[in-house]
């Protein structure tokens, strides 16, 4: 009981931040150890804020309730999924690369705004999406994504973005 309170979200029951890097420092060194690729899914909720001014705290908190297990149900048994605080997720997939990734996140911004996670209202999310490249650590593959998804909510929100292709390492046809 002890060990699923500290590892937990009171609210949405998900992994807490401190949980998830746990993992996901696991994650890293499975994926440069057996040379598999990991990426990182960041995404945010738009205007919770407003939701929460307009219809009170605890539709907010029903809001990010329903989010979870919306998004829990479309993950895969190998991928983590963690509140990062607020209205913010995470979502780690191991044997995912960057490509499919991007394909997971536009599937649940879609998947987000045609639901009714608050009555007679849509709410939207935006993605910003990283794959691990060789010598990163969580600090940076976190980064990488946070950006991608700075860039999403100034482009307009409601959108996927990733991390700058030019930040990927090139593969090496010949190896």
């Amino acid at each position: 009981t002890l060990e699923r309170l500290a590892n937990t979200d009171r609210l949405t029951g998900l992994w807490n931040r401190l949980k998830f890097e746990q993992v996901a420092h696991l994650e890293i060194g499975r994926a440069e150890r057996y040379a598999y690729p990991l990426s990182l899914l960041f995404l945010d909720l738009d205007h919770f804020k407003l939701i929460n001014d307009l219809h009170g705290h605890e539709t907010g908190d029903k809001v990010l309730c329903n989010l979870a297990k919306l998004i829990a149900k479309h993950l895969r048994e190998s991928d983590s999924l963690g509140r990062w605080g607020g209205e913010e997720f995470l979502i780690l997939m191991p044997h995912t690369d960057l490509q499919q990734a991007l394909q997971l996140a536009e599937k649940l911004r879609s998947l987000i705004a045609g639901s009714q996670l608050l009555e007679q209202q849509t709410v939207s999310a935006s993605f910003g999406v990283s794959q691990l490249a060789p010598g990163e650590t969580l600090r940076d593959l976190a980064r990488n994504a946070d950006s991608a998804l700075y860039r999403a909510k100034s482009l307009g929100r409601n959108r996927v973005e990733a991390q700058h292709l030019a930040a990927m390492p090139i593969p090496d046809i010949n190896e």
